[in-house]
């Protein structure tokens, strides 16, 4: 006996919502290879204003969300220093390094940050410098595939949540502090400004050009000299904290007493390194700021002494520690294995 055949609306129904689930499904997969991809959401969280203490001359640790610049780094002496706060810090990457002038009291430590992170970008108000410092910068930034950019008044950068504008310089000037990169630095309700060794012609240049100057602190210029911070200067930025970066007996009595009296006049707090050491502010995003407490050197840490250039650790009574020549040599707080971290071996005679 024959079947019946089936009704054909109800094999055409099936066909259109068989057709219509595949169309359903392409579309879907369409959507999710074309659409953007979903913007990566910071938290807020801090920023940190490292001021380190590197004696006569300037160098600042900006970190933000992971994310760090440096800003100077004092003279060539002071590579060792600035080598040992970024180890401490487990600072392995700087979003930027910047030279604000070509000063040996500000490009020198640089090489030492070079040898102990690695930089994604280089700023600086020139590409080229005479002067043995700067060609030691170069010659790391190079090793590191890494070529200066000169950056431009008007010019913005983020740091984690943190934004940076660059204020000057503005014009060339027959004076090389006047050329200073001029930072002002933003996050969420507080603002900081890093002027480098800027004096009163850079400053005038600056306040002539409307640019909002208001700031909670203010890294005071050329180390707190007589030739800086004019009294116009501060009226614009009102700082409520002015740090001084600077050596203790410096050669240039800085800081200068009338600088003083002016930061004074406008009520600023005025912290030194060469009275308080490092300084760390840590910053929160309402605009909230106040000064780090000395932290405690965690348990296992214990200080070593480094052969730069064999690259070796010693123990400090060890008597090939004695042997070092002072530019291969390194004082380290830390633990060993942090150091191996490093790429260091440790002494086969004192087996630290």
């Amino acid at each position: 006996m024959r079947q019946k055949d089936k009704p054909k609306n109800r094999l055409r129904f099936w066909d259109w919502l068989v057709l219509g689930f595949a169309v359903l499904c392409f579309g879907i997969a369409c959507y999710a290879k074309l659409r953007p991809p979903t913007p990566q959401i910071l938290t807020e969280g801090t920023l940190e204003l490292h001021f380190i203490d590197v004696g006569q001359g300037d160098a600042a640790l900006l970190c933000c969300n992971g994310h760090n610049m440096l800003i100077d780094g004092g003279m060539s002496q002071s590579s060792s220093r600035v080598y040992t706060y970024l180890m401490k810090h487990n600072i392995k990457t700087l979003d930027y390094i910047v030279a604000t002038h070509p000063h040996d009291d500000h490009v020198g430590g640089l090489a030492g940050a070079l040898n102990a992170a690695t930089a994604m970008r280089a700023l600086s108000t020139c590409e080229e410098a005479e002067g043995r410092a700067f060609q030691s910068f170069l010659k790391y930034l190079g090793q590191q595939g890494v070529a200066i950019e000169v950056p431009q008044p008007g010019d913005t950068f983020d740091l984690g949540t943190a934004h940076i504008t660059v204020l000057g310089p503005l014009r060339e000037s027959g004076n090389v502090n006047d050329t200073s990169l001029v930072l002002r630095v933003t996050f969420g309700d507080f603002h900081a400004l890093f002027t480098g060794d800027a004096e009163y012609e850079e400053e005038a240049d600056i306040l002539a050009s409307g640019a909002d100057l208001q700031c909670d602190v203010l890294k005071v210029g050329h180390h707190g000299g007589s030739d800086a911070t004019s009294e116009a200067w501060l009226r614009a930025v009102q700082p409520k904290t002015a740090v001084i970066s600077c050596g203790k007996n410096n050669d240039y009595c800085h800081a200068a007493q009338q600088t003083l009296a002016r930061l004074q006049s406008v009520g600023a707090e005025i912290l030194r390194t060469d009275q308080l050491g490092d300084i760390v502010l840590v910053v929160q995003h309402d605009g909230s700021y106040g000064i780090a407490e000395e932290q405690e050197v965690p348990e296992g840490e214990i200080t070593f002494v480094v052969n730069t250039k064999s690259g070796k650790f010693h123990d400090p009574k060890c008597s090939s520690a004695a042997d070092i020549a002072d530019q291969n040599r390194l004082d380290f707080t830390g633990t060993r294995e942090e150091l191996i971290d490093r790429g260091y071996e440790p002494c086969g005679r004192c087996k630290p």
